[in-house]
């Protein structure tokens, strides 16, 4: 099921090149990313393949500033939740103008070391203090700059080291912002106040000498690999990359003093050897037990070489039954050996492959041509076996793809744009799509067989029923089954029909509206489907499109605090705690139902949170939970850890505090806890709430917890990006999971208690059925698994996983 949509979606300021944008994310359980889509001009991205992808951003990101825009342009943006199996929401959609002024108003300056030389290259970034990018420029041969055509305001100044920066320093400079302030965007740096018509002088600064690593990279011959990619990365600094000359030389600069893994990408280098390379680390190592490098400040760590052994290689062509070549399609292998794209003639070629045993797969629904118009059926198999200088040949034939298609129109037969189109094939299985404004629709890629089309018309503007094909209920194997055949297009057309309307206004216990209330629709016996929406600046809202039937219709005000200091009770109608003991509300074919609620003070817990000398945590999340029933707050504490949860039903509640990752924090973190210091939500002690009244002095003070680190590769030794780590007691108790491998195949678990954990890991988020689930050591599962205690304030490491194949 998708997750709800982002809501309150807001344009909080606009510069000359930025536009910021503000919303609020669904209390999703699984809630994965933001995803946020532009379009020049005021009609907003239409569906998730519409306008340009800007941003892909964690789930508890609430503001985004888009940067580098045209000056007096307007843009669109439709903004959408996204879970871990990739099911986006329905857009939430807004618009704005960028502003415009003239080159006269701006700032100048010049760039140097701290000696006077002139530092040229360095990109200039000016934002606006209260955020907003203003504008940029790149400093000259003699160190000046000069950014114009900003608006009259304040503004900061920083300096970022790029690739063409030229200095008298051999060993690079690190990155500032004006006036010998660390680096950053937004508020970092002195300010610097712009007026309007005039240019600001003056604003020189000068760049700190950083450090550098160098060496050589062969083949074993002896022989230079050119175009192979060095990075570098140490435990608290972002990653440094160059790429290696013709002779094998690179020179990585603008290190800060530290110790560093050195690693060599091999996939694009160019050598004798046709099979290509393999990729290792500093000393002939895996990445995740590559030998430290020491970096001091002004010097270069030389002779960090390496030789990096021959891969072996998979070519082949790859057709559809007619023997014409397959163009555009992905052939990979796996356990994760490599990728490459067929060409016009349908040939892939995988070089640089670790020696081992491998399935060729090839992915065809991108690939469409004349012959294959929607694509090709995704397929593996047979197994090869990869010989290190040794080009193995796999020919691959693929069948075609179908695909449905069609349109979507009211009871007038005029299109419906926006309508969230379904298809699932006979395991239930779905791939979604919207409607275009034409009403228009198509989800190619398909095999033959028999699928269901169901579609969503929630977030459209005509009160229209969900429902599947051919007049039928919504669900995966309700609606009249559709035919799909290699190579053709099945259209589907359908007319929506409106549906039952409730609607109400939501107040407080004097008639002052509500809002910002979430309003769920729960189905009862003979009713549709669980569906919900927000109240507006007037407490009002709208449920339409509802099937006929019986419902319970539940007020959530935890996204809220109105006028009462407190927040509100949550309720279902009338006046009732919860949606068992409801009130159905009942709707039949059409016409419109009133639903009104006016929402009790609720009771609140307050308390703060502290780190063990007594200084307050901010952004930990305080979870209050009935010990009663399901229901369930939260709140998050401010700068100086102090917090209030709101909005309660009277009654007791296990207080429990989640600090998650906090910068503010050790690199270990903070222990999860319960009031009073509780490890889990069983052994907290209960708190009473009482209706109309705070309840405060709920504190806690966070232990300093342990972390654990580690890689997660396959069998072949290949590092596996996203991975899913768990981590839970063994009496059960989760204190981290479903968290993802970063692309070096390494993950960090801070916050852990100082107790025996059980740590477990399975496949990739994008392909997580390619590997079988494991705990460590090699474990099958949780009952088997060696134990890890991790020691508060220290990294336990090498805690690693080496994924065996699902095939």
């Amino acid at each position: 099921m998708a997750p709800g949509p982002v809501t309150g979606l807001t344009v909080t300021a606009n510069a000359l090149h930025s536009i910021s944008l503000e919303w609020a994310v669904p209390k999703d359980a699984d809630l994965a990313h933001v995803l946020i889509r532009r379009a020049i001009g005021d009609q907003p991205p239409l569906s998730a393949s519409d306008g340009t992808l800007v941003a892909i951003l964690g789930s508890h990101a609430t503001e985004f500033t888009d940067q580098k825009l045209d000056g007096g342009t307007a843009y669109s943006y439709a903004v959408y939740a996204s879970d871990r199996q990739r099911n986006l929401s329905t857009p939430s959609t807004v618009s704005a103008s960028t502003l415009t002024t003239n080159d006269r108003t701006g700032i100048r300056g010049v760039l140097t070391d701290k000696q006077g030389h002139p530092i040229a290259g360095v990109s200039v970034e000016v934002n606006a203090v209260d955020g907003g990018y203003a504008g940029e420029a790149t400093t000259g041969a003699d160190g000046s700059y000069r950014v114009t055509n900003i608006q009259p305001g304040t503004y900061t100044v920083c300096f970022q080291v790029t690739s063409q920066t030229k200095g008298s320093s051999p060993t690079g400079y690190f990155n500032g912002c004006y006036r010998q302030q660390p680096f950053g965007s937004g508020n970092s740096g002195t300010p610097v106040t712009v007026t309007a018509g005039k240019t600001v002088n003056g604003i020189n600064d000068y760049l700190a000498v950083a450090g550098a690593i160098s060496g050589r990279i062969t083949d074993p011959s002896g022989t230079g690999l050119g175009n192979v990619r060095v990075y570098v990365t140490s435990p608290w600094d972002a990653y440094h990359s160059a790429t290696s000359s013709a002779d094998g030389g690179y020179t990585i600069t603008g290190l800060p003093a530290d110790s560093y893994r050195v690693c060599f990408d091999a996939s694009h280098a160019t050598g004798a050897a046709s099979t290509g390379y393999l990729d290792e680390c500093y000393d002939n190592q895996p990445q995740w037990n590559a030998t430290a490098i020491p970096v001091r400040l002004g010097h270069t760590t030389r002779g960090i070489n390496a030789v990096l052994a021959v891969g072996g290689a998979v070519t082949g062509t790859v057709t559809d039954p007619a023997g014409n070549p397959a163009a555009g399609v992905i052939a990979f292998l796996r356990p994760s050996g490599g990728r490459d794209i067929t060409d016009a003639q349908g040939l892939y070629r995988i070089s640089g492959i670790a020696p081992g045993a491998y399935t060729v797969c090839v992915n065809g629904p991108e690939g469409t041509s004349t012959t294959a118009p929607y694509g090709y059926i995704t397929g593996c198999g047979p197994d090869v076996a990869v010989v290190a200088g040794q080009t193995v040949t796999q020919h691959r034939t693929l069948q075609l793809a179908g695909a449905i298609g069609g349109s979507v129109s009211g009871p007038d037969g005029s299109p419906v744009a926006g309508v969230w189109m379904t298809v699932f094939d006979s395991a239930g299985i779905a791939i979604d799509t919207l409607t275009d404004e034409s009403g228009n629709w198509q989800l190619a890629g398909l095999g033959a067989g028999q699928y269901t089309v169901c579609y969503d018309p929630s977030f459209t503007s005509g009160g229209f029923r969900r429902g599947c094909y051919d007049g039928q209920p919504s669900g995966a194997t309700t609606g009249t089954p559709v035919t799909v055949t290699g190579g053709q297009l099945t259209t589907v057309n359908e007319a929506l029909v409106p549906g039952a309307t409730i609607r109400g206004t939501v107040s407080d216990k004097d008639g002052r509206p509500i809002d910002s209330v979430r309003v769920s629709l729960i189905p009862l016996a003979g009713a549709g489907f669980l569906d919900f929406a927000f109240t507006d600046d007037a407490g009002s809202y709208t449920l339409a499109g509802l099937d006929p039937g019986s419902y319970a219709v539940c007020f959530d005000a935890s996204w809220t605090q109105g006028s009462s200091g407190l927040g509100y009770s949550s309720e279902c109608y009338d006046n009732q705690p919860s949606a068992d003991t409801a009130d159905p509300v009942v709707v039949a074919d059409a016409g419109t139902v009133r639903v009104d609620a006016a929402l009790a003070d609720g009771p609140a817990i307050t308390g703060r949170v502290t780190d063990p000398n007594g200084v307050g945590v901010p952004s930990v999340r305080v979870v209050a939970t009935s010990t009663t029933s399901d229901q369930s707050n939260d709140a998050f504490t401010d700068w100086d850890g102090s917090y209030q949860v709101s909005g309660l039903l009277a009654g007791d509640y296990t207080v429990c505090f989640h600090p998650g990752s906090s910068w503010d924090g050790p690199p270990t973190g903070y222990v999860q806890q319960c009031w009073r210091d509780q490890q889990s939500p069983a052994g907290g002690a209960p708190v009473h709430a009482e209706a109309s009244t705070i309840t405060s002095g709920i504190d806690a003070q966070l232990r300093i917890g342990g972390a654990v680190t580690g890689t997660v590769t396959d069998a072949s030794g290949m590092l596996l990006n996203e991975a899913y780590v768990d981590v839970r007691g063994t009496d059960g108790v989760h204190y981290d999971s479903s968290y993802l491998t970063d692309s070096t195949g390494q993950y960090t678990l801070v916050g852990l208690p100082a107790i025996p954990l059980v740590i477990c890991f399975r496949g990739e988020y994008w392909d997580p059925g390619a590997y079988l689930r494991q705990c460590y050591r090699n474990a099958p599962d949780e009952s088997s698994a060696t134990a890890v205690t991790p020691t508060p304030g220290e990294f336990t490491s090498g805690i690693d996983a080496v994924l065996q194949s699902a095939d």
